[in-house]
């Protein structure tokens, strides 16, 4: 077998895997890994060297670089050294994910339509079955809802006892709106309108509110910032809120995901629990303020005297990307991610800026969708996942990789 066999071989078989992704990811997290992480090795011992990137991509490959040798020298000092070695000695895939991802796109013209038709029928068959589990108690697999003291049924559909539907659906929101703006579909605007009703009501009935927050601010950010049709903005407005309260006449449910819900955002306190967590790892940030104690130590030194508040501000992470941040890499790498943050946030600042004062529009649908599915991402001011968990990291490089994939002006064609 010749070079350019193999370098075909390659190309095609990292293509199958990156397809297989957004169903991989409703296994749990081992095969969504194991295929970033073959799409990453793939890259960089067959395409690396010859691939040709434009200047953003470099300070995105230079900046991720300088990160990733911060937490690797956090992890060699911490006191959970093997944990935190782990954790952070691998991340160099993720990173190399978003040129990987940028080049099998670049290389297989198909790919755009194979991986949206992978989406789509993967959240069609997952809406189907959680509304399914909704009705009648019970989805294909025989998994039924979980029930919180008889006042909140909480569907979980394919993931079973894992209550992460809801955080599945809103993080791959944007990027299914995106690739769809990036297809040939006729009808686009109706088909995104359908996919956020659609999405809006399963992760209301997930009962997890983060993932309804952040939801909400997605689709204000998109409906406010897209071109999209008046009418069907009009409609997005006005069809999701009535379809919530009309249709669904669950009391424990309303009260956890509305009136709780907006309570939370009002006072910026989700609970008690929370709130401890944030004094735990603030109290461990002051204690090791530039290179923090180490990726995941959270979960191992959040017991100490020291920094214990109380028993429940105790877990596995601070449920804080920040806080975390802030608590196990230090000063130094909550800078970095938070300038992330900051950059997407006058990303869309100016996006306001073109469309309501320059009455111009600066970006296309495709790019709106991801610059807002990133932004919301990373959010400070709510409650989240592990920064190093594997299953969140696969989802997260996948709408960087897209960001770059749609990066100014040149997007509405077909990739």
């Amino acid at each position: 077998m010749n070079i350019l066999s193999v370098n075909k071989f390659s190309l095609n078989f990292s293509c199958i895997l990156f397809c297989l992704i957004p169903i991989a990811l409703i296994s749990g997290p081992f095969l969504p890994d194991l295929f970033v992480t073959l799409i990453s090795l793939i890259y960089l011992i067959f395409f690396f060297k010859k691939d040709q990137y434009d200047q953003i991509l470099k300070k995105y490959i230079f900046i991720s670089l300088i990160f990733y040798i911060f937490i690797v020298i956090s992890s060699l000092i911490s006191e959970i050294l093997f944990v935190s070695l782990k954790s952070s000695f691998f991340y160099f895939r993720f990173i190399f994910f978003v040129p990987a991802v940028i080049y099998l796109f670049k290389n297989n013209k198909n790919l755009n339509k194979y991986f949206l038709n992978l989406i789509f029928i993967t959240f069609l068959i997952l809406i189907a079955d959680s509304f399914l589990q909704y009705f009648f108690d019970q989805n294909i697999l025989g998994y039924e809802p979980i029930n919180i003291a008889d006042i909140d049924k909480r569907i979980t559909g394919m993931f079973g006892s894992d209550e992460i539907l809801g955080s599945y659906l809103s993080k791959f929101l944007p990027i299914l709106i995106s690739f769809i703006f990036l297809s040939n579909f006729r009808n686009k605007e109706l088909i995104v309108v359908v996919s956020i009703i659609f999405f809006g009501l399963c992760i209301f009935l997930s009962s997890e509110r983060t993932a309804f927050i952040h939801y909400l601010i997605f689709t204000f950010l998109f409906i406010s910032l897209s071109n999209l049709d008046l009418k069907k903005k009009f409609l997005l407005f006005i069809l999701i809120p009535i379809v919530v309260l009309i249709t669904f006449q669950d009391s424990g449910k309303k009260h956890r995901m509305l009136i709780s819900t907006f309570n939370s955002i009002k006072s910026l306190h989700f609970s008690t629990y929370h709130s401890d967590h944030y004094k735990t790892a603030y109290k461990m940030f002051l204690d090791k303020k530039i290179i923090g104690h180490g990726p995941k130590s959270f979960r191992f030194k959040c017991s100490d005297k020291k920094y214990k508040i109380s028993e429940s501000s105790c877990s596995t992470h601070p449920h804080n990307t920040y806080f975390q941040l802030l608590s196990e890499t230090g000063i130094l790498g909550f800078i970095i991610i938070f300038s992330l943050f900051i950059y997407f946030t006058f990303f869309i600042l100016k996006i306001f800026y073109y469309k309501f004062i320059l009455k111009d529009n600066l970006c296309f649908n495709s790019q709106i969708s991801i610059i807002c599915g990133i932004f919301v991402y990373l959010f400070p001011i709510s409650p989240n996942g592990n920064f190093f968990n594997n299953w969140l990291n696969v989802i997260f490089f996948l709408q960087i990789s897209l960001f770059f994939l749609t990066n100014f002006k040149n997007s509405e064609k077909k990739i």
